[in-house]
This record gives structure tokens, C-alpha cells and sequence, in this order.
């Protein structure tokens, strides 16, 4: 790290490399900059539903055309970089005031801030699922790519947080690309649940005025109009709490990851290395190069889940629309914007996670992990029940010295002992059992560590079919949203106002 690096952070001198940029806001942009007002993460939709609703009015002859077209006029030259909402109570109030000061009229006829902010809520959550699930395919080619890579590097896998049995730093890679193929299938079925439009519904029952939310539901991109109006305003926790739900999911596979990383990388296992430039330092400690983004992650998740937590008491009351469900409003947007940035960090740490290749590296407690398909060779061979010889290879394995030829001679006086002929010609067979690479090849099993190729092919499938589908929902909404505005645009310049 240079020196001007070095007067800003109380670490740094023994790093070889620059730390990333992202990552030193990644791991500190909470204690620097906090969390900034929900509302104005949603002016763009404020003014888009404005923008829609304004122009349905003029359309119902609910409001006379040259008004509207003052109020889209002042709409249109408002610089959202500019918007300062101190003083005001919400991002609604803001544009309302506006609106009242330049034209003297307000499209607040027939609506409700609770239909309103629960469409900006919505509209928020459809951008966003979009770019989640970009960040995720980004994620997921990374780490296949990574996968290909070391489809043979050999790793121990673990149960009840011991080592368990042999597999591969490939195979335990696209084990978390099904995890998140998962999240990306859940998503799309929410982005299909919620392209549902509220806005018409007013506080709770309507109105009695002719207008049309079929044309608003349009407008702003939604597939269609959410019906019955007193579902809208009382499920605004439920669907906070569902979109939360599925962050927290995909939050937990991240801190999985994150654990994994941390241990394998960790001086008493020693298997993969992760870039310098991906870790932080100690402000007492020289020698240390902390996985904080990975940890970071890990408290990012349980901070979502207490979010959902949190949220989902906001509901459960009496049915209608109740003041508290605001509260989860701001807590969407933070979930969203962790979750973006986790999967952002995750990417690039995948993409520096390197294997420490070589049989220096393999501990003997790893080579001899497959004591699981030894017994079930001899069992195959023998036509031996598994349990007795399962009971037969676990004594064996408590007295195993490290040299391979003495422990396999020493398993066939077990067997003998025990009442076990397993001929001498399978030998070179338990030997080879006993050699990991060898034994990963054998593992042809579906979805085993042998069948690597087929894994990633059908993850890059996969893959490929939710891009497709991802892009589309995503020129559809854009293609949706340019025509409101060329509507705006074309009203205005045909007035004479």
C-alpha cells in the first residue's frame, strides 16, 4: 500500500498490492456514511408515477388538459440532483408543493400516499430484482469459471463440521451455483407476483371518479392492475416481507460461501489463497491480512434477517393500511443496497480465490477420507454385510500409521481377523482408493465430483436461459418506461401553453 494509502488507514504496510477500492467502501461506507433518507432512493419513481397519473387524468377528462400539462411542464424540469427533502415529511409532499407553487394544482384527485408509496415500492423492487439477478449471473459465470478451472483440485467435504469425504474445489464451486440458480428462479417468480399495479386504489376503497388503472398499470410497466383494493393497502408487509425473504436467502448462500472461504484459506488448513488486495489489515497486528469483506458479509446477513424479522410484525393486524408499514420501507432499500454489494464483493473475491496446488498440501487425515468407498468395495466383493465391514474399516482407521502400504497391510489382517477373505489380486485396487485424484475419478455418480463436465454444462444452460428471460423483462419495462416519457414529451410540445 502507498503512503498516502498509509495515512488513511492504520494498516497496510506489509500489503505487496493496492487493496481494492470496493472493498475499502465496502468495509467502511457504514461507519463513514450511515444510511441517507429512503426517500430520496425514490424520487425517479415519484415522478414517473406523476408523470403517468397526470396524464391518465387529462385522458379520463378528470382534469383539464392545459393544467395537466403545467403540472407535466414543472414535472419535467425538475433537476432530481437538486432535490433537497429536509423540512418536508416525505418525497410525496415534496413534488406536491412543487407542483402547487408553479401551476397552483395537484394530481392528488382520486389517490392516496398509500396506494402511491406502495407503487413506488413496487417499482423500486422490480428495478431491483432485475439488477440483483444481472449481479447473480455475473456471480455465477465467475464462479464456474473458476469451477473449470480447478475441476480436479482436491478438497476434504465436510458434515457436523468435520472432514467427511473427498471432493473437489470445482465441485464444491458449482455447488453454490445451484444455490443460486435457486434464488434467480425465486426471484423471477417474484418479479411475476409483484408486476401487479396498486396504484388507483386510493386510501383503501377507491373512488368514485372514471379512472383508469388499467392505463396506469400500463404506463408504469406493470403487466397488470392488482384488483381488489383492500388487498392493495393491507399487504404492503407482505410483500416487503416476501422480497425480504428471498435477500435473506440469498444473503445466508453468501455467508456460507463466505465461511467456506474463510476456513479454507485459514494458516491451520491452508488449501486455497485469496488476493491480497481482497483483504484488510490489523491496526496493532503486522503480519495480519484479515478476510474482513467475507466476515462483513456474514454480519450483512444477519442484519437482513433481522429486517425480515422486523418486517414481518408490521403485518398481522387489523385489515387495512396502517402507519408502521412505512417503517419497512427504508428497510427494503437497505437490504437491497447490502445485498448488491455483497454479491458485488463475493464476485470479486471468487475471481481472486487461487488453489494451493500440489500433494505438499494434502494432509494424510485428507488422502485417507475415503473410507467410505473402501468399505464399499469390500463389501461389494466379499458380498460382506456393509455394516460389519463398516464396524472393520472404522477400527482399521483408528490405527492408521500414514504409510500407505503398512496401513493396507494392516486392513487385511483386520479383515482376516474378522473372519474376512478379500483376495490379495484387489490390492492395487484399495491403493488406488487410497490416491484422491484417482478416487475423484471414480466418482461418476450424477452429480458427483466425477461428473464435473456435466454439471457445468447444465449450469451454464441454465445460466443462459435466465439471461434470456432477465433481459427481456428488463427491455420490456425500459421500452414501457421511454414511452411515458415520450408521452410526456409530446404533450407538452404540441401545447400552446
Amino acid at each position: 500500500m502507498d503512503n498516502d494509502e498509509e495515512k488513511k488507514w492504520m494498516w497496510g504496510g506489509g500489503f505487496n498490492e493496492r487493496v481494492d477500492e470496493e472493498i475499502i467502501r465496502f468495509t467502511t461506507s457504514t461507519d463513514i456514511e450511515g444510511f441517507k433518507g429512503a426517500d430520496s432512493k425514490l424520487i425517479k419513481y415519484e415522478i414517473q408515477l406523476n408523470y403517468a397519473y397526470i396524464l391518465m387524468l387529462i385522458k379520463q377528462g378528470i382534469i383539464d388538459r392545459n393544467i395537466g400539462i403545467k403540472m407535466l411542464k414543472t414535472l419535467r424540469e425538475i433537476d432530481v440532483n437538486k432535490i433537497d427533502l429536509r423540512g418536508y415529511e416525505d418525497i410525496h409532499s415534496y413534488i406536491e408543493d412543487i407542483l402547487i407553487k408553479e401551476t397552483g394544482y395537484t394530481p392528488h384527485i382520486c389517490r392516496s400516499r398509500n396506494d402511491e408509496i406502495i407503487t413506488l415500492e413496487r417499482m423500486y423492487m422490480k428495478e431491483h430484482i432485475l439488477k440483483i439477478l444481472e449481479e447473480l449471473i455475473q456471480l455465477n459465470q465467475t464462479i464456474i469459471d473458476k469451477a473449470s478451472k480447478y475441476r480436479s483440485a482436491i478438497i476434504p467435504a465436510y458434515t457436523h463440521w468435520r472432514r467427511a469425504d473427498l471432493s473437489t474445489l470445482g465441485h464444491l464451486m458449482t455447488s453454490y451455483t445451484y444455490m443460486f440458480l435457486r434464488d434467480m428462479y425465486s426471484l423471477i417468480n417474484y418479479y411475476e407476483l409483484i408486476d401487479k399495479s396498486p396504484l388507483g386504489s386510493s386510501a383503501i376503497s377507491g373512488c368514485t371518479l372514471p379512472i383508469d388503472r388499467e392505463y396506469l398499470a400500463d404506463a408504469l410497466g406493470f403487466k397488470e392492475v392488482q384488483l381488489n383494493t383492500i388487498d392493495v393497502v393491507s399487504s404492503r408487509w407482505e410483500f416487503q416481507s416476501r422480497y425480504l425473504s428471498l435477500l435473506t436467502i440469498i444473503m445466508k448462500h453468501l455467508a456460507s460461501i463466505s465461511t467456506d472461504l474463510i476456513i479454507l484459506s485459514m494458516d491451520e488448513i491452508n488449501l486455497i489463497d485469496i488476493k491480497t488486495k481482497y483483504l484488510t489489515g490489523s491496526s496493532s497486528l503486522p503480519h495480519k491480512k484479515n478476510p474482513d469483506p467475507l466476515e462483513i458479509i456474514i454480519g450483512k446477513t444477519a442484519f437482513i434477517q433481522g429486517i425480515l424479522n422486523s418486517v414481518l410484525n408490521l403485518g398481522g393486524t387489523l385489515t387495512g393500511y396502517h402507519r408502521e408499514t412505512q417503517e419497512g420501507k427504508w428497510l427494503i432499500i437497505k437490504a437491497t443496497e447490502d445485498a448488491l454489494d455483497s454479491i458485488r464483493i463475493m464476485n470479486k473475491i471468487i475471481e481472486g480465490v487461487e488453489y494451493k496446488a500440489g500433494d505438499k498440501h494434502l494432509p494424510n487425515q485428507i488422502k485417507y477420507l475415503s473410507t467410505h468407498d473402501i468399505s464399499n468395495e469390500i463389501s461389494y466383493i466379499t458380498r460382506e454385510s456393509f455394516r460389519k465391514i463398516h464396524g472393520i474399516v472404522a477400527q482399521w482407521n483408528s490405527q492408521l500409521s500414514g504409510d500407505i502400504y503398512k496401513d493396507i497391510e494392516l486392513l487385511y489382517e483386520k479383515l482376516h481377523d474378522n473372519g474376512i477373505n478379500f483376495p490379495r489380486e484387489h490390492k492395487s485396487r484399495i491403493k488406488m482408493l487410497l490416491n484422491p485424484e484417482y478416487l475423484i475419478g471414480l466418482k461418476k455418480v450424477i452429480g458427483a465430483p466425477g461428473d464435473i463436465d456435466n454439471i457445468l454444462k447444465d449450469i451454464e444452460y441454465k445460466l443462459s436461459t435466465i439471461d434470456e428471460l432477465i433481459k427481456g423483462y428488463k427491455v420490456k419495462l425500459i421500452n414501457q418506461l421511454t414511452s411515458l416519457e415520450k408521452k410526456v414529451d409530446n404533450i407538452i410540445k404540441t401545447s400552446r401553453i
